[in-house]
């Protein structure tokens, strides 16, 4: 579960006549300035436009701690290139 802590006192608002028309660049600025949108109806409050929360980065596959000690290259490229072969046969038969 995601929690997001917004301060929309300062964020910038607009009518929905205005956010309808002009949507897609709406959802753009929200999502590359990271900052909400308050959607008025009738001179009030009726909606929230924010940026999605980006998610963490996955990690590498790699071995790391204790694991790294115990870590073969060799058998690393044999499953490696096992997973190439079948892919390759898996797409030979469509």
């Amino acid at each position: 579960m995601i929690t997001l802590t917004l301060d929309i006192k300062d964020a910038p608002r607009m009518g929905l006549a205005e956010c309808k028309a002009n949507l897609s660049s709406v959802v753009f600025d929200v999502e590359e300035r990271e900052v909400p949108v308050v959607v008025m109806r009738y001179g009030k409050p009726a909606a929230l436009i924010v940026p999605f929360p980006k998610a963490p980065a996955a990690r590498s596959p790699k071995a790391r701690g204790i694991l790294a000690q115990i870590a073969d290259e060799e058998k690393r490229g044999l499953e490696s290139s096992a997973f190439a072969n079948a892919m390759v046969a898996k797409h030979a038969r469509q």
